[in-house]
Formats: structure tokens, sequence, C-alpha cells
């Protein structure tokens, strides 16, 4: 993957436009569509959560919603898409494939907005704990038929080991490892988020550390609101806190009222500086429904405002965490000029069915299509000016298509295939 997106860094682009604001939420669904010897059909009912998770959907509309604790079969995924996300007057969400390399009850998914998002790749980093799911989106800026380019967004969907023991602590550390390890050996930095409940009491835990103080720099996170601290049960954090919304434990949701910052979307430092089309919107990070008055308390209890009544029920019954919630800005990418080498290539973008090359100057002699991770599609030897290439069985994403001429000058070109 790093070698052919170097070969890119070829092409000079220049952008200037306007600005989307993005909404990503993360959540902890505790054991949505799994049933378990505490978690049953009593205490964790799949309706009453579809519903709760519905007045959720309803009032936040995310356009990147990921999870963690939903059931590894494809029914429970496919539900939250079909029975809570695409209701309402909504149909234009989507997900990606189910993917259960670690074998668990539990997985993580992303939801996304396809109008302004497509799934680029996937890939999943298997652990002895759980998967540690890599999901790139594209972005569909609305100029992209003229633009020809778009913008990659990668999500780390993770749930660390949970406990407190050393050896929890320990399994922790070497899930983030093995993740960091991953990102440096098999990906160029860009704009990236961690998302998931980590299950970490403190900053100086050393999970923490091995994504916030990464060894090489250009691949560290950040925390959007820069918060570290012993959070496990400190009344000072209490504004932070995303885990427990129960004060008394009913079998399935953990009690003790909110006192743990369990629950992080953390940013890269291309993101953090908006080097590459993403920035996050100051002052956007938040655990919903946290009003700072709960601490060891249920969110419900007494007066709690920082959301609507229905909503603040609805986290109550959804879960015993709370789903944190942030912004980005993503760069509309109008008026690219793209260098060609004096190669005159027409190609028309976005494309559904075929891809149509044309070539006015000379002959070509063929065209190769790639995956982004450099794996190729097709490869076609041609005769004329013309060439016509099939993509209509291709996955949505994005691919690079390489044109060689007669003369032996070449072009490459991105194809977003929706």
């Amino acid at each position: 993957m790093k070698n052919l997106i170097l070969l890119l860094l070829f092409l000079p682009l220049t952008f200037y436009g306007q600005q989307d604001t993005i909404k990503v939420m993360h959540y902890n669904v505790l054991n949505y569509g799994n049933t378990t010897s505490y978690c049953t059909n009593q205490n964790n009912n799949i309706q009453d959560k579809d519903n709760a998770l519905q007045e959720i959907i309803d009032y936040t509309e995310p356009h990147i919603f990921t999870v963690n604790e939903i059931g590894s079969s494809n029914f429970a995924q496919e539900r939250v898409l079909t029975t809570v996300l695409n209701t309402q007057g909504r149909n234009y969400y989507d997900m990606a494939d189910v993917v259960n390399a670690s074998g668990g009850s539990i997985d993580n998914m992303i939801y996304f907005d396809s109008r302004l998002f497509g799934l680029a790749e996937q890939d999943v980093i298997s652990t002895s704990i759980r998967d540690i799911d890599i999901y790139t989106l594209f972005y569909k800026d609305k100029d992209l038929a003229t633009t020809q380019d778009t913008a990659f967004l990668t999500c780390f969907v993770t749930h660390l080991k949970a406990g407190s023991s050393a050896s929890d602590q320990q399994l922790r550390a070497s899930m983030t490892a093995t993740m960091m390890n991953h990102i440096e050996n098999n990906m160029n930095k860009g704009n990236f988020l961690l998302l998931g409940d980590l299950n970490l009491k403190r900053s100086s835990e050393q999970a923490y550390q091995n994504v916030i103080n990464y060894s090489n720099p250009d691949y560290k996170f950040y925390d959007p609101i820069d918060t570290p601290g012993d959070w496990n049960n400190t009344a000072s954090y209490a504004n932070v806190h995303t885990q427990s919304t129960h004060y008394s434990s009913n079998g399935c949701a953990s009690g003790g009222g909110l006192d743990d910052r369990f629950d992080f979307i953390l940013i890269s430092e291309d993101i953090k500086n908006n080097a590459d089309h993403y920035q996050y919107v100051a002052n956007s990070y938040q655990a919903m429904g946290n009003d700072g008055q709960h601490f060891n308390d249920a969110i419900n209890y007494n007066t709690n405002n920082s959301v609507p009544a229905n909503v603040l029920d609805a986290l109550y019954t959804m879960s015993d965490h709370l789903p944190i919630q942030m912004n980005l800005v993503v760069d509309q990418l109008v008026g690219v000029e793209e260098q060609q080498n004096s190669v005159d290539i027409t190609i028309r973008n976005p494309v559904k069915n075929r891809v149509y090359v044309n070539y006015e100057q000379g002959q070509l002699k063929n065209v190769t299509l790639y995956t982004m991770m450099g794996e190729m599609v097709t490869n076609r030897q041609v005769s004329g000016n013309r060439a016509e290439i099939n993509v209509s069985s291709l996955s949505e994403g994005v691919y690079i298509l390489e044109v060689v001429t007669k003369t032996g000058q070449s072009v490459r070109k991105k194809i977003i295939k929706i």
C-alpha cells in the first residue's frame, strides 16, 4: 500500500473550496443482538434496544457511526442498519462487511451515510481477545465528477480487554502495540480515527501510552480534549465519564453510576493539523448525555437537561455506556489540477458499471486497474484510442487505473466506483 500511494504523489493536486461538517459517533451498544448468561431477553431485550437506539439516531443523525459489543452474527449487525438506521425516512445508510476473524461472540462495525462516504478498503487485525477493525472511507464530494479525486478517512475500531488486573492491563497494552505496529508497517500516515471502548482507568496505563506517545511521532494519536489523568472514580473528571449510565445493575448493565472514561475517539496528527483535508472541530467532542453533574449517579437521576428527556431515557435503556460524539470538517475538493506528463486521458468519475478511457492524441497500449492495496483487478491490451472496462461486479470504493500509450507514456487516475 505504501508503494502505490507514493506513486500517486507524482500527481500534484491543487485544492480550493468550501467545507462540509461530518458528525462522528462511537457507541458501545452492550451486547446488542448477543444473548449471554447475564444479558438476556429480559434485561437486554433487542426490541427495546431497537427503539432506544432509534431515538438516539433520530436525535444525532451521525454521518459515521461505529460500535462495539454488537453480536457477531450478520443478523445483529444488519438489524441495526435496517431496523434502526434506515427508518424514519432514511434510506442512505450503509455498512461494511461483517468480519469476525477472532471468533468472538461480539464484534465491531461501522455504519456510514452513503450520500457522503463510500467504503474504499476494509481490513482486520486479529488478536487473542477481539478484532481491531480497519475501515477506510472515501469522501463523495459534491463535485466528484469534476474533481476526479477524494479524501480518505481511516477508522480503527477496537474494544480493548476489560478488567483491572495486571494481566488485563498487559493484554490491553499488547492489543494497542499490535495495532500501532500494523499501522506503521503497512500504512502511510493520514487521516486516522481511533474509536472504541478502551477500558482504561487512567492515562498512565501502557495501552494508552502506546497510542498517544508512540515511538514514531508520525503515527501517534491525540486526545481532542487533551484530558489526561486518573479518570476512574474521580469527581474532577465527571464531565468526561462515559460509563455507567446506571446506578444499580440490572444484571446486564453495570452499575455504580458515571465514574469511568472508557470510551474514546482519538485523532491523528493529520486531522489535528488539517494536513490532508480533514480537521477536528474545536469543542465538538462530548459524551452525549453527560451534563457533568451525575458523578456516581444514573444519568436520569433528578435533572439532566443535556439532551431531551426521551433521548436521555433512550441512553439509559440502550447501554451502560454513553456514545462519544465529535465533528470533523472536510474540504470539498473542487478545482483539482493534475500533472499528467502531457498525456491527455479522458475519464469520467464516478463510475457505476463501466470505465471509458479516451485518448485523442494517439494509440493506447494497455490499461490496468488496481485496488488501493495495489492488487491487480484487470489488465487489458488495447488497440486504438479508446478502451472500456466493465466494473459492474466490483465493490464500491476507490481504484487506480494505469493507462500506457503506444509511445510508452503512462498516467494514473483514481476511479471512484459507486
